[in-house]
């Protein structure tokens, strides 16, 4: 497949109606002789779930199928919910961008004018090559605690907003279910719906991209070269974040919230962020400082962000012991940030002193330390004035009969003897302790 589209002529009317639903489309690629005629998708095998109806991934504005032909070829085939702005140009243009550029971060696509024919009318889908690969969030719930490779995708995604802004190309919605690794580590960029390429200067953005990775600020005028630099940021700072304390993932995140370390309302209001806190305020200084530009970003740049400022390579140093939460699981940051940042070691807890103890608490402990030692003795006065211990035991099983294991509590339940040695109550028995000074 190439990367440049194509526009197919298949026989049938441009569609005059709304773009249908997820719904209809699952519907319509029941019969894939049918609703590919013409193509060479016709007759493609489309994956199903469980009750063998064509499985969706559906989005804001598409669902997306994985389809397979008679030569064993796999594609994802994108079907529109709705009608965007020159949409047959926009991908023309962004196609013909990407296939002078040759660069892997590309998956090859083909945007069929006529693609999928439903209830009697053609309409457009993008017909995009299949890449094995598994989005940032999922790679990151089974690596976040492998702190190399967190910290070597740091540096490849780096490497991917460099490439991306000297080819003069904004992605529009760089954000984690559009950023795929593969088994090699290597990172695939998908959804071109609101790629900026130099052709499609002077044009609003077709979408502004997603709420947990974009400037609050940010507006359909707002689509140029610069369009990825808020979202660069928010990515890249995650990954060095995670790379240096994985224990971050788990405590500022519900398990399937839709964004890394930070979200919209960090964005909107980075004053009273709990997530940004947490990381400017972080013992290691070199998590600390990269946080702390973010936060004036937010604060100052929110509307024009500065491009990415990468911290270098990729390689860890030894683990970094940390006080607090973190301390628990908490592996070393990479070199290359310790070779710009100098360590950062907590301060030592402060000495327990009690000169500044109030003259009520301490008049309280004196008291005590005076007063405790003849309570003891008095009770232990006391406590020879009782009978014997044989004696307690004996009143215990009175008041609660102790029985065998397994034997009728309604039979032979033993009795207390008193003095007397027979089994009946003896008056005066039990005895009562004399008062003190008292005489027999």
């Amino acid at each position: 497949m190439t990367t440049s589209p194509s526009f197919s002529s298949t026989s049938g009317d441009e569609p005059t109606r709304p773009f249908p639903s997820g719904a209809t489309y699952v519907e319509a690629l029941q019969d894939t002789a049918l609703c590919f005629r013409g193509t060479d998708l016709a007759g493609a095998d489309v994956r199903v779930d469980a009750l063998g109806r064509p499985r969706a991934i559906s989005g804001n504005f598409a669902s997306v199928f994985s389809v397979t032909v008679a030569d064993g070829t796999r594609y994802a085939i994108k079907c529109f919910t709705r009608e965007a702005p020159e949409q047959a140009a926009r991908y023309r243009a962004v196609g013909e961008h990407l296939a002078a550029l040759d660069d892997d971060w590309t998956v090859g696509f083909d945007y069929l004018a006529h693609g999928i024919l439903v209830e009697g009318a053609w309409f457009p889908v993008l017909r995009m090559e299949w890449v094995e690969a598994v989005n940032l969030l999922r790679w990151l719930d089974r690596h976040v605690d492998d702190s190399q490779a967190v910290a070597a995708l740091a540096d490849r995604f780096a490497h991917l907003v460099d490439r991306l802004a000297a080819a003069g190309i904004g992605h529009g919605d760089l954000q984690h279910g559009n950023l795929l690794i593969t088994d090699d580590g290597s990172l695939k960029l998908v959804d071109y719906d609101g790629v900026y390429v130099p052709a499609l200067a002077g044009l609003p953005a077709a979408e502004t991209g997603h709420r947990n990775y974009q400037s609050p600020d940010r507006t359909a005028a707002d689509f140029g070269p610069e369009v990825d630099r808020f979202s660069a940021w928010v990515v890249y700072l995650s990954l060095v974040a995670l790379a240096t304390d994985p224990a971050l993932w788990r405590q500022l995140r519900d398990e399937d919230a839709e964004h890394l370390l930070l979200a919209e309302s960090d964005f909107a209001d980075p004053a009273g962020s709990f997530r940004l806190a947490t990381l400017t305020g972080h013992p290691d200084a070199r998590l600390r400082r990269p946080a702390e530009r973010f936060a004036e970003i937010l604060l100052h740049h929110r509307a024009a962000p500065p491009p990415l400022e990468p911290l270098g390579g990729v390689e860890l140093s030894e683990r970094v012991e940390l006080s607090g939460d973190t301390a628990s699981a908490t592996p070393g940051l990479p070199s290359w940030l310790a070779e710009r940042l100098e360590p950062h070691l907590p301060a030592p807890p402060p000495l327990v002193r009690f000169s500044h103890r109030s003259p009520a608490l301490a008049a309280l402990t004196w008291a005590l330390v005076v007063l405790l030692p003849f309570a003891c003795r008095r009770r232990s006065s006391w406590r020879r004035r009782w009978p014997s211990p044989t004696w307690r035991r004996c009143w215990r099983g009175r008041r609660s009969p102790r029985r065998a294991s397994g034997a009728n509590p309604n039979v032979n339940a033993p009795v207390p003897r008193g003095p007397s040695g027979n089994g009946s109550s003896t008056p005066g028995w039990p005895p009562t302790p004399r008062p003190r000074g008292s005489t027999r």
